[in-house]
């Protein structure tokens, strides 16, 4: 039996390094997505863990994508969808062009922002606990609160986690990545080869996605634009 060993580091402006998990969108959430989208289809659910839950809901309408995130109340937050340079405003498209400097624009996205999140410090510090393990089969994390209630469960499918590991990705070399990046694959990777690197565009940042094996062990990491790492997955064989 395959068993996945997962760890996780905290994101730049305090959110997680989110695993793509196969979700039932809560009715709020699901209500405020089919008003803003009626003929759109869902094609996927993320959810966050911030200070609160937040759901990532990809969709489909016609011939056009686009990326919801959306609050578990129901308050969409920010819609995301690739555009064509054509159709920038002139501003933009000027300041574009003299920011790329003759470059190839790889990807542009329009980026609706609905709602703010505010951090709010609290009186006194709330204390959780996360844990993960395996049961049938699949990964389970939870979080607990300090006074032993449940706060929250998600099921994480491996199958799903693998389809996904190759999705809207771009393969692209070790010279290629910035030198801060480079820095933190080499420092985890070691003199291990690199099987697979791919960079993605997640909420208008890059994210770094490197594959190597070590020690009859496949490991994954991912790694922000500026050198930060965000997740680390070691996959061992459980026999």
């Amino acid at each position: 039996m395959l068993v996945f060993a997962a760890w996780h580091v905290a994101l730049a402006e305090g959110q997680k390094a989110s695993k793509r998990k196969r979700l039932v969108l809560p009715a709020a959430a699901a209500a405020a997505v089919k008003k803003a989208f009626p003929k759109a289809s869902i094609e996927e659910v993320e959810r966050e863990e911030v200070s609160l839950a937040l759901y990532e809901v990809e969709i489909e309408q016609g011939d056009s994508e686009a990326e919801i995130t959306v609050t578990s109340d129901g308050q969409i937050v920010e819609v995301e969808k690739e555009v064509a340079a054509s159709a920038l405003p002139k501003a933009v498209a000027m300041t574009l062009k003299k920011l790329a400097g003759g470059a190839k624009v790889e990807e542009i996205e329009r980026v609706e922002v609905h709602a703010v999140l505010k951090l709010v410090k609290l009186a006194k510090v709330k204390v959780v606990y996360e844990a993960e393990f395996v049961r049938d089969g699949k990964e389970v994390e939870v979080r607990i609160g300090a006074d032993g209630k449940l706060l929250a469960t998600v099921i994480d499918d491996d199958e799903d986690d693998d389809d996904d590991d190759g999705e809207d990705g771009k393969d692209i070399s070790l010279d290629q990545v910035p030198a801060a990046v480079k820095a933190t694959i080499l420092a985890h990777a070691g003199k291990n080869k690199i099987k697979e690197l791919e960079v993605k565009t997640r909420r208008g940042r890059k994210v770094y996605e490197v594959e190597w094996e070590a020690d009859g062990k496949e490991t994954k990491i991912k790694v922000a634009f500026d050198g930060k790492l965000l997740a680390k997955k070691v996959k061992v064989d459980d026999d």
